[in-house]
């Protein structure tokens, strides 16, 4: 039986259900960008509820990646990432 979606979206779909059960079981919330501009596809934030002072809803942008080959090294687990471009602040 062939595979019904692509090998990369199968990997990129996965990464988002890992990433969103892990928000989820502390509370953040996962924010996914459609538009891949600058190499982010989520944004993970804390909305206020409470437990954040009024007015600060800290945001963490990430790259999710997702991958199948790889076996651990002395108890450790690396993945090379190619850097592409380097964001400087303006």
């Amino acid at each position: 039986m062939a595979d019904l979606l692509p090998e990369n979206t199968r990997k990129a779909n996965f990464s988002h259900a890992y990433l969103d059960a892990i928000a989820a079981s502390v509370g953040f919330s996962v924010e996914r960008w459609t538009d891949d501009f600058d190499s982010i596809d989520v944004t993970i934030k804390v909305e206020h509820s409470g437990k954040v002072s009024a007015g600060r809803s800290p945001k963490l942008d990430l790259q999710l990646k997702c991958t199948d080959a790889f076996a651990p090294k002395d108890g450790e687990l690396h993945f090379p990432l190619p850097v592409k471009k380097l964001r400087r602040p303006t």
